[in-house]
């Protein structure tokens, strides 16, 4: 969960000053939430890195100079605990935006979470 909040830290930071690569930590749920990331349009990509292999290169998408994320919130961190139901995503769904959630079937974004039927804990939201 840590390694999450660091992500979308790293992100945020280096996007507002539109770095081509992002170096994060490289973890089983990093991956699992970049996959996502990618999955949703966010991002053109990423690899582990040449120069350490305990990181990864994120590669985000621009359009016209400017970030495909326009914003990027932490939701749930370590220090705040917030679980989600399925009935909630479904009622808050419009004021998220696009939420990354982990549930027992990993990390996936509401609108997975919506289809397949679980509910989860809220990392992060994206517009």
């Amino acid at each position: 969960m840590y390694n999450i909040s660091d992500t979308t830290a790293r992100l945020k930071t280096n996007l507002s000053i539109r770095r081509a690569v992002i170096i994060v930590r490289d973890t089983n749920h990093v991956r699992e939430f970049l996959t996502t990331l990618w999955d949703e349009g966010f991002i053109l990509g990423y690899r582990i890195s040449l120069q350490s292999k305990q990181s990864l290169e994120v590669y985000p998408k621009y359009r016209r100079e400017k970030s495909v994320i326009k914003s990027l919130h932490s939701i749930s961190k370590p220090s705040l605990n917030i679980n989600c139901s399925l009935e909630s995503l479904w009622k808050d769904y419009k004021s998220f935006g696009l939420a990354i959630i982990t549930t027992p079937q990993g990390v996936m974004s509401s609108r997975k979470c919506l289809k397949y039927k679980s509910g989860g804990k809220p990392i992060a939201s994206f517009e």
